[in-house]
């Protein structure tokens, strides 16, 4: 079935443990996703580019639409994002404020792993005037609600069409 999207998951090439890979280096975060976007072919290449990630991938996914990378999203939809004010640098909240990107972010009420915080990256880039909004969904914490896979083509159709809105926080 064409539903219009190319999924690229992408690893990291960064290690915490001999098992474990995460994203605590945005840069080189970066570097591994246009390593993995040089791999599509010139068709799915042309597609709207959108972001998402959960947690530290999350944070990757905002600060990469933020940054200041030859090719970056247009739109993300960040998940629990491990994001803190002091990510967003003067650069990226300058381009918050330009409206060069749109976003979601979902976080958990309960999620003891990135809030308060998240909601304070929330406040510097709503008060930058950036196209994001937070959704906030009760009982959850760290993780993916109930039934968010079923929503997830309608909220990266919201994203590429620019409304940055609709689907209700499960992605519904």
């Amino acid at each position: 079935m064409d539903a219009g999207f190319v999924l690229v998951a992408v690893d990291s090439s960064q290690r915490s443990t001999p098992l474990y890979r995460s994203w605590p280096d945005t840069d080189v975060a970066i570097r591994d996703i246009a390593a993995a976007l040089a791999e599509l072919d010139e068709t799915d290449g042309a597609l709207p580019l959108l972001a998402t990630g959960f947690s530290a991938g999350g944070r990757v996914a905002v600060l990469w639409a933020l940054s200041d990378a030859a090719i970056r999203p247009s739109g993300f939809r960040a998940l629990a994002p491990a994001l803190t004010p002091e990510h967003l640098d003067g650069e990226r909240r300058v381009r918050a404020a330009r409206g060069e990107v749109r976003g979601r972010i979902l976080v958990g009420e309960r999620d003891e792993d990135v809030t308060p915080e998240v909601h304070d990256a929330y406040a510097v880039l709503a008060a930058a005037g950036a196209n994001v909004t937070l959704e906030t969904v009760g009982g959850l914490g760290h993780g993916f609600p109930v039934g968010f896979g079923r929503g997830l083509p309608g909220v990266l159709e919201l994203l590429v069409e620019g409304r940055g809105g609709g689907a209700d926080e499960f992605g519904r």
